[in-house]
This record gives structure tokens, sequence and C-alpha cells, in this order.
């Protein structure tokens, strides 16, 4: 009986309602129903409800409630915005969502600050955000700090500190201002694989403008970290460059640097950037003609220097790089056929993880985002080609089966691009060399044709370098070993030669490392080859540069930051 008093209550939120009543609202402004302005952008109007603009913007709050002509007006007028955007905005203002795309996401971020509406501001900066690319993120750096997007600076900062030689290889980095670049060039943790990429790009920087740029050039060529760029370079570049010459301040620092060299006497306030102080990027080259032996090579030092052996003996294995991990997969050995193993360079040594799911060989790794796909390929001992795809988790150590190509491949490429992966050429299972590529979209679980190469190759070398997609070598249908390469644009699926590499060859061992190419070993007519060659991209040229401490071919390559002193290479 003591309980009839008490009455009970509950509150109750209905967003289905919520929902209903902003798109209904939404529905009345485009019908012009119950509208109390228009909005003038350029020759174009907008009918909209002062109430809902007053309480979507701090902007149209003051215009609507304060002592201004505006106040009472029907009619106003914002020039300060495009037209183009204004659809996109009051649907926001109204509902709460937005599409955005490339084309329209900055005007939106402009007009959103404008008209003080942070929640679409910040929004669009994250959207933003993820169009980072070499080619933009000086101009969304700039974007950001006229419009005060703070978050936005910092991550486009952040990308071109980590990614500074695409960056700097890039159209927009020619119209950079000098505020801008000497901020970039000045941070410790500016990451670059030696300094003499920092002081290539001050000169290609200078010389796109120099007579208005060349009054800039001593207090940008301070902070050239000189005792971080090798003696050689020092004198037969820095010195001879007419920039330097015809400054006393530069050849000062220049004379200084050189005679630190001669007296091992540096200047401690000149520190070298962070990631050159105690690492550098060198090529694993391991595996091949059933080996264990594995070997690096510095572009850098110009040197070889030992790895640990593998685990195991492989031949026409598989290998990815995932985290500064580098991962080996498969064999023409049953016995290895399932096997992986992993290379730590913290310790230089190989330890076992989770075999695959089934046993592989002639298949090709890629790493794309966090996982690692093997694809395609052919059971050792006498199997048929495969069109089977499996995605290795690192962080968990796991395999996953993903969705099959729509062709069975063996000897075929591969290499991943803007989040896709491209399965590339390769042996039919009717023994058809094939010049047919594919792309698969991990997100999606689906592949796609793409166009074809010019040319099919078994056996052939690819890899991505700015943003396309480089095929090297193999071997043709006639069975003769190709020299010819070409690239694939993913962005208009058409593929350009390049010019040919001196040594035909397939089988070869390929990575990238800042914006070269390096070709390993591989075979042709006269047997398995130790000659290494490099494809630079601005020279659009290939140049041997260097000799394997043995023939190899079936090698494979990885890029590894390794610690200086655990491999002696100061």
């Amino acid at each position: 009986m003591a309980d009839q008093g008490k009455k009970k209550t509950q509150a109750i939120s209905n967003e289905k309602y919520r929902d209903v009543l902003l798109t209904t609202t939404n529905q009345l402004r485009k019908e012009g129903v119950l509208c109390d302005v228009r909005l003038l952008v350029g020759d174009q109007s907008f009918l909209a409800h002062r109430s809902i603009l007053a309480a979507s913007s701090p902007y149209f709050r003051g215009l609507f409630t304060n002592d201004m002509k505006e106040k009472d007006l029907m009619e106003c007028r914002l020039d300060q915005l495009q037209a183009s955007v204004m659809e996109p905005l009051l649907g926001y203002l109204y509902t709460g969502n937005v599409t955005l795309d490339e084309e329209n996401a900055e005007s939106l971020v402009a007009a959103a600050d404008y008209l003080l509406i942070q929640s679409l501001k910040d929004i669009g900066c994250e959207f933003l955000e993820g169009l980072l690319s070499p080619s933009k993120c000086f101009t969304l750096r700039d974007f950001a700090e006229k419009y005060s997007c703070d978050s936005l600076k910092s991550s486009a900062t952040r990308y071109i500190v980590k990614h500074f030689n695409d960056a700097c290889d890039t159209e927009a980095f020619k119209s950079v201002e000098y505020r801008v670049y000497i901020e970039i060039i000045a941070r410790d943790d500016l990451e670059v694989s030696c300094e003499e990429d920092v002081y290539e790009t001050l000169i290609k920087w200078v010389k796109h403008d120099l007579e208005t740029r060349k009054e800039y050039f001593d207090e940008l060529f301070s902070k050239i970290r000189l005792s971080s760029l090798s003696r050689h370079y020092l004198i037969n570049q820095v010195e001879k460059e007419e920039l330097v010459s015809e400054s006393f301040y530069c050849t000062k620092l220049v004379v200084k640097a050189l005679n630190a060299f001669i007296l091992h006497e540096y200047d401690d306030r000149e520190c070298a950037r962070n990631n050159l102080k105690r690492y550098l990027d060198v090529i694993t080259v391991c595996g091949g003609n059933l080996c264990k032996e594995a070997t690096c090579y510095s572009p850098a030092k110009k040197k070889w220097l030992p790895f640990a052996d593998m685990l195991k003996a492989r031949d026409e294995h598989c290998t990815a790089v995932h985290d500064n991990v580098l991962y080996a997969f498969g064999s023409t050995q049953t016995e290895n056929g399932q096997s992986v193993e992993q290379y730590n360079a913290h310790t230089n040594s190989w330890i076992a993880v989770a075999n695959m799911p089934q046993m592989r060989c002639a298949a090709t790794a890629v790493t794309c985002g966090d996982h690692i796909f093997i694809i395609g390929g052919r059971i050792p001992n006498g199997g048929g080609s495969t069109k089977q795809v499996m995605r290795y988790d690192a962080d968990i150590n796991k395999w996953f089966i993903e969705t099959s190509m729509s062709v069975k491949r063996a000897g075929l490429c591969s290499a991943a691009c803007d989040g896709l992966v491209y399965a590339i050429g390769g042996l039919s299972d009717r023994n058809e060399f094939l010049r047919t590529v594919e792309r698969y979209d991990p997100r999606k679980k689906v592949w796609s044709d793409v166009t074809p190469m010019q040319v099919a190759r078994y056996f052939a070398c690819a890899v991505e370098m700015n943003g396309k997609i480089f095929v090297i070598g193999g071997q043709s249908s006639s069975g003769a070993y190709l020299s010819s390469c070409e690239a694939l644009d993913p962005s208009t699926e058409e593929w350009a030669s390049l010019p040919n590499i001196s040594v035909s060859r397939q089988a070869a061992g390929v990575t990238r490392l800042g914006y070269r190419i390096y070709l390993f070993g591989g075979c042709n007519n006269s047997g398995s080859l130790d000659s290494v060659e490099c494809y630079d991209d601005r020279k659009r040229s290939w140049e041997a540069i260097a000799r394997m401490p043995c023939k190899r071919s079936w090698v494979q390559c990885g890029v590894l930051r390794v610690a200086k002193d655990l491999f002696e290479l100061n």
C-alpha cells in the first residue's frame, strides 16, 4: 500500500522522430515552403528558414538577431561562398548529413570557416587528411594554414616530413613558399635516406625561380647538415655548385665541413637528422637457387653486408615487408612449401611463424595496408597454377583465405597502389603466357580486370613508385628473356613503355627505395646473374651499380631500416 503514492516517470528520446523532423524540414526548404530568407550566392539564390540557419550557425544567428540591416531583409548576399557548395552546405545545416568528395571538400571547409560551423569544418578537414599524398601535401598544408585548420596543418606537415623525397618530386613543390620550405628542412625529424636528398631539393627549389629565390640561398643552405654528407659528395657536387661557390658564407661552411672530415672534429650543434643517427635503409636479398643465404646492400654506403642465414633453403619463394619486418613464404621443396619465417632486424635472426594454409611456390607476395597477400603460384612438385589468394595478418600471426582471382597464375608478379592489389602476368594452368592483369579491392573482396600489358611476361618483376606500377623483364611467350619494361598508370589504366634494362632477365629480385628501383640477379640464356641495375625515375634511365656476392636467380628483396651499430655500417 505504501507504493501507491509513487508516480512512475520515464524520459524517452525518439531518434526516429528526430530524423523524420530533420528530413521533413529540409524537404520544406527544397520546396520553398514557409521559407523566410533568400541567400544570394553569385547569380544563384537559395531559399531557407531563418530559425534553422540561426540555430545551426553563429554567423547567421548574429546576422538575424543583431541590429543590422540584414535582420529584417528577405534577401542576404553571401558573395564569399561558392554556389556549387550551397546545396550540400544547407543540407548539412538542416540534417547534419553531407557528402564530401575531392571536388567540394575544400570549398565546404572554407564556407564552414566563414559561417562559423565548426562541426562541418572538422568533418571536412578529417576528409582532406585522407587525401594527403605527395602531390597534394604542400597545397593542403597551405590551405589548412589559410583557414586555421590546425589538425589538418599538423597532419600535412607530418606527411611532408615522413615522405619528403616523394613530396619534393612533384610540381606542387616548385611553388612552395620560402617560409614553409625552410621550416621543413630545418627539422631534426625530417625523414630522408641521406642528407644529399635534402641538398638536392634545395638546389631544385632555388633554381626553379633563380632570380627571386637566390637571396634566400644562404639561409637555406645553413639548414643542410653538411657533416652528414659524404666527403666525396661535398667535393664533387656541393663545392662545385655555382650557388655555393659564389657565396662567401656558404663556401666558409663547406670548408669547415671538409676540415671536420680531415681532423675528425665535428660541431656538436650540427647533429644529423634523427633517422640518420642510428639507422640506415638497406635492401635485403635472400634465397633463390635453393639456398639459405641472406645479404643486404646499402645504396648509401655502396657496400654488401651479411645477414644471418634463413632457417630454410628456398627457391621460387616470395617475400614481403610489413612494419619493418621481412617475411619469406614457401619454396619449391615439399617440406618447405608451407613454411614462413620472418627476419628481425634488431637481433639479426630469423624465426618461424605460422605456416601458410597450403604449400606454395612461384607465387607473389605484396603488402597492402596492414596485411600481406600471397597470390597465385602453384603446388610444389608438379602442381598446376592456382588462382587462390591467402592473407596473412602479422599482428596476430594468422592466415585467412581471400577471394580467388579469375585466372590461374604462376610466376606472376604483383604490386599495391592506393589500397588496391594488382596481379600481373604469369603462366596459366594451360601453360599460356599471360599479359592480363587483375585488380583486387581488399575491402570489397572483389577482383576486376585491368588493361592488359603490352607483352606477356612470366616471372617478371613489379613494384609501385610515384602512384604507378612498374613491370620489368620476364620471359615472353616465345621463350625469349625480356629487357623491356612498362608502367601502368592506375588512374587512366594505360600502359607506357619505359627504357630497357641493360641485361635481359627473368626471376630477378626487385624493390624500391626512394625514387629509385633496384633490380637484383635473375637468369637468362647465360644462367644465373649477379648484376644489379638501378632505375632513376627522375632521369628515366637504368644504370649498372654493383655485383651481387654470388650469382642468383629466383632471389627476393625487401627494404629494411637497420641499426648501424648492429651491422657495423658506420
